[in-house]
């Protein structure tokens, strides 16, 4: 069950999974008109009126379908490559799997290449002897479906132009990194610390190179409640793992069976994690680095994306620090990127773009004032100390310019 629980989020989160869905279901309706669908079904008057019975017009109005949403396709195509480009140009291409994500560039895309390919089939199923009252009845669908179409590219046309500001991507990844959090958030009452993590003699190491995405603790929980054993997930999610790096830590070892199932439980891909909120700040940073990089030199983009990470680093402090995992019985030890360590990094980087500019500096200022204050009011937490050895670091930097 966790198998195919895992394996039906990972096809649910793919570019490719709606058109598909779209384009597929439009094809089975275009078969099922042309050869399942009965002419004694539609012989009241008003499917008649609505068929189009001539099979010369048919054709004709099929073909002209045809070659208009292909054109539709290529100009469709021509305008997403030309906001890709814009992106990876301007500001990171690490932005693009999350434009490219969005349900709107999906659904437009399955739609039209649906419609497509229904004309096809009813273009083949009218020119053959086989042509029937409802496979007439299908053109008059198409040019339903076309004039779908039009509106979506209408609507595609007006997302597309608010896709090309950079107010728009920051906001867009702002948000995603955001629920990411939020989701994290609701284990909370199953998350605690654990100052002295047992040592775990098993290792099972990574057959796969690339980086570990986002790990569904409860499923690994699970498992371990299952087959009975102690875990340590050895990797942060979000970091690169090597082929042959440890990657579980267990307290016995496993049947190849058990090995088998636990690995499925992870995913290591050369995919960007999209699914780790540390990833959605490290976008907004290269965002704002890339801005203050000589080829662009764009204070005002890098601003935009300050103000927005430093209200992105306020939530990252509400997040408790948390290694252990239980649920179920079962019991998963994990590691995720020290929040300190993490933004004492993402800072470093940026005060050596940002020191140059006198409104960036400003700016930064502002930015601490603000994470200082906020820090002050968490209860019981270190983020005060923390937040004022960042801060000092980062002016340290300001001062070598």
């Amino acid at each position: 069950m966790q198998q195919i629980r895992l394996f039906l989020r990972q096809t649910l989160r793919s570019i490719a999974f709606l058109p598909t869905l779209i384009a597929g279901a439009m094809v089975l309706l275009a078969v099922m008109h042309v050869f399942l669908f009965q002419d004694d079904w539609f012989q009241d008057s008003i499917w008649q009126r609505l068929a189009l019975a001539d099979g010369d017009s048919a054709r004709t109005v099929l073909g002209a379908v045809i070659g208009g949403m292909f054109t539709l396709v290529i100009f469709t195509f021509t305008m997403v490559m030309s906001v890709v480009s814009r992106s990876i140009g301007n500001y990171s291409p690490r932005l693009l799997p999350v434009l490219l994500g969005e349900r709107y560039h999906q659904v437009t895309m399955g739609f039209t290449l649906g419609t497509i390919a229904y004309a096809l089939v009813l273009f083949f199923g009218i020119s053959s002897e086989r042509s029937n009252l409802s496979a007439a009845l299908g053109v008059s669908i198409v040019i339903v479906f076309v004039t779908v179409c039009l509106g979506l590219f209408v609507f595609f046309i007006h997302r597309i132009s608010k896709s090309i500001h950079v107010n728009y991507l920051i906001r867009y990844s702002y948000d995603n990194t955001l629920r990411l959090m939020d989701r994290y958030q609701k284990l909370r009452k199953h998350l605690d610390h654990d100052t002295d993590p047992p040592r775990l003699p098993v290792e099972l190491r990574s057959h796969d190179l690339g980086y570990l995405g986002d790990v569904e603790l409860s499923d690994l929980a699970d498992w371990c409640a299952r087959h009975d054993r102690l875990l340590e997930l050895a990797v942060a999610p979000g970091t690169f793992v090597a082929r042959g790096a440890v990657l579980f830590r267990l307290d016995r070892s496993l049947t190849d069976r058990q090995e088998r199932h636990l690995r499925r439980l992870v995913l290591v891909s050369a995919d960007e994690p999209l699914q780790v909120y540390e990833v959605g700040l490290k976008h907004l940073a290269e965002v704002a680095v890339k801005a203050m990089s000589p080829s662009l030199n764009d204070p005002g983009t890098a601003l935009t994306a300050l103000d927005y990470l430093t209200e992105a680093m306020r939530r990252l402090m509400e997040i408790e620090s948390a290694n252990r995992f239980t649920k179920g019985g079962g019991t998963i030890h994990f590691h995720r990127f020290p929040a300190g360590a993490f933004l004492n990094e993402l800072w470093m980087e940026m005060a050596e773009y940002y020191k140059h500019d006198p409104a960036l500096r400003s700016a930064t200022r502002r930015a601490f004032r603000k994470l200082r204050t906020y820090a002050d009011r968490l209860p019981q937490t270190d983020w005060p100390l923390r937040m004022k050895a960042i801060q000092q670091r980062v002016f340290e930097i300001f001062l070598e310019r």
